[in-house]
């Protein structure tokens, strides 16, 4: 299969062997069609990355599970922000809060939501108070 960076060097060469030849009009459009494959190419490794990322997310969709009353990957004991994790589908870790006083709650680092050990979301958590 032929590369976008080799696409693009082989116009570059027909571009290099049309100049030679005086022929102006075929020269801007061999330009513009380097032009287009370098878009291409672009396109092509923008989606790939996208393709990637999306295999990603499946691959860790398929390790989740549900533990009342929150989202664990499979061999972790750390639960993921059940509001995030449910609402944006973006996977964050919850993390217990401190100070000492206030063990047992739960605290989402993304969306600072407080979760009692019941995993009932019991407000707003404020790093200030």
């Amino acid at each position: 299969m032929l590369g976008p960076m080799q696409a693009v060097q082989g116009v570059k060469e027909i571009a290099e062997l049309v100049k030679k030849y005086n022929d102006v009009p075929l020269y801007e459009k061999i330009v513009a069609l380097q032009g287009q494959v370098v878009e291409i190419a672009t396109e092509r490794l923008d989606l790939y990355t996208e393709n990637q990322n999306l295999k990603q997310k499946l691959e860790l969709r398929a390790k989740m599970h549900f533990r009342n009353p929150y989202w664990y990957e499979d061999g972790d004991e750390v639960p993921f922000c059940r509001k995030c994790y449910e609402s944006s589908k973006q996977e964050l870790r919850i993390h217990l809060s401190h100070p000492p006083q206030r063990t047992g709650r739960r605290v989402c680092i993304n969306c600072s939501s407080a979760f009692n050990d019941d995993g009932i979301e019991v407000g707003i958590w404020s790093y200030s108070s």
